[in-house]
């Protein structure tokens, strides 16, 4: 009796034993869920309906298109990032503030200088809140023209924002835009990636990974910059030439505006949080440092949409104070969806986004990615063929694309110096319907295809 009750009592202690191991096991998985979610201040009045399908009819609604008109004293220097003063901004003819331009982007000023539509950066004198936007004085100006279907900006970027949810990321509205009465095209104006009242306040800093974009660097960034340790996936843009070496993964400071006025000990906390971030998840050690569902409608965002662009360039970190580090805001839209299949992962190659990489090999994250995926699959595949649908039908916005092909006539144009960017197909297209069957065909059934083909995703 006596041997009994013992083997009884020890049996007990072992079950227990497996019960707090699979609770611990439970809770190390559910830590990401049970930290304080970041909160950002502002007074965005725009879209913001709770149910994530009411808020994407309202993102995709468009009942007209704003004028908006830079009135300048002189003729406006378009050399790259050079301020011209004493400007006027107005929106349907109403003046909302005085401001200073400047031209902006990589590849869309290269563009720019050869076929003339300008990417540019507003900074108006006191905040204002444009389209319920929220008030900010900084703004940006991005024309509809690198590719060609003057749609994948607008589209991309609104199933981003339903997408990322909660985690900021700028909002954009089309509008057309002329400077001193000559008109520029259709545009999106959209908000700005800045620490600044009501943008991300509170951040502790804001960096931009830039591997393998040195030439923007020679060129002459006003951003300083750094580099991680890890060099075991690093490559530089050439991967393919045998005499490359690996280098260093590039991280420009956004915020701070420098290493000078974040001081040393800043600095060196932004650098090595960074490094620790990449080491830990290379070695599989803890994600604490991470806000792990950021970084998966991060990737999913890339992932779903095909982004050429993928991990390479304009994918931003942040770290608001006493919080993990964040990966957004979403930026850059123009080269999505230019694949000619939904089949196909558009994994990032060697050189272009080592914490993916290592993510991709990380159970929790890879079940909270497939989840997403899911309820991607539940809430927003259909309405994002829908939507190209009655976009395509809408008079409003096809009467502005066919007015600003008029002005850049991209259309079957080959346009040799943009080809790089280009998918050899999408050059060939002939109007407008043959770029949103583009779109469209590789959209249809894209979510299936990785949800089907998951098991391969590493």
């Amino acid at each position: 009796m006596k041997k009994r009750i013992i083997i009884l009592f020890v049996l007990i202690i072992a079950a227990f034993d497996v019960y707090m191991l699979f609770i611990r096991n439970n809770n190390k998985e559910a830590e990401y869920h049970d930290a304080e979610k970041p909160t950002y201040a502002t007074d965005d009045t725009y879209c913001n309906q709770e149910d994530v399908k009411e808020r994407a009819k309202c993102l995709f609604t468009i009942d007209r298109i704003p004028r908006v008109d830079i009135s300048t004293k002189k003729a406006l220097d378009l050399t790259y990032q050079v301020w011209n003063k004493d400007i006027t901004v107005s929106i349907d003819n109403k003046k909302i503030g005085n401001a200073k331009i400047k031209t902006r982007g990589n590849t869309t000023y290269q563009a720019a200088t050869i076929y003339g539509a300008y990417n540019y950066k507003l900074k108006f004198d006191e905040d204002v809140n444009i389209f319920g936007f929220g008030s900010n004085k900084k703004w940006v100006l991005l024309p509809n023209f690198i590719d060609r279907s003057y749609f994948r900006q607008f589209y991309f970027s609104n199933l981003g924002q339903l997408i990322m949810g909660d985690y900021f990321s700028p909002e954009m509205k089309y509008i057309e835009l002329y400077i001193n009465n000559q008109y520029k095209g259709l545009y999106l104006l959209s908000e700005s990636i800045e620490e600044d009242e009501n943008r991300l306040e509170g951040s502790d800093f804001i960096v931009q990974l830039e591997q393998g974009r040195l030439w923007r660097l020679e060129r002459g960034s006003d951003k300083d910059y750094f580099q991680i340790d890890d060099k075991s996936l690093s490559c530089n843009i050439n991967a393919k030439d045998p005499d490359v070496k690996p280098v260093n993964t590039m991280y420009t400071l956004e915020y701070p505006d420098s290493f000078k006025e974040a001081g040393e000990e800043k600095t060196n906390n932004i650098k090595s949080s960074i490094n620790d971030l990449i080491n830990n998840a290379r070695e599989s050690k803890s994600l604490d440092s991470l806000d792990l569902n950021s970084a998966v409608n991060f990737y999913m965002f890339d992932e779903l949409f095909y982004n050429s662009g993928f991990g390479s360039s304009s994918v931003y970190l942040y770290k608001l104070k006493d919080y993990r580090i964040i990966l957004g805001p979403l930026w850059d839209f123009d080269q999505l969806g230019l694949s000619n299949s939904n089949s196909g992962f558009n994994r990032p190659p060697t050189c272009d986004n080592n914490l993916y990489r290592y993510l991709l090999t990380n159970s929790v994250f890879r079940k909270r990615l497939k989840e997403k995926l899911i309820w991607y699959k539940e809430n927003l595949a259909d309405y994002s063929i829908d939507v190209i649908e009655e976009l395509r039908n809408n008079k409003v916005l096809r009467d502005a694309v066919y007015r600003n092909e008029q002005l850049y006539h991209t259309w079957g144009n080959p346009m040799k110096d943009l080809s790089v960017w280009q998918n050899s197909g999408i050059v060939k297209l002939k109007d407008w319907d043959e770029h949103l069957d583009f779109i469209e065909n590789f959209m249809n059934g894209r979510a299936d295809w990785i949800l089907n083909h998951y098991g391969s995703l590493y």
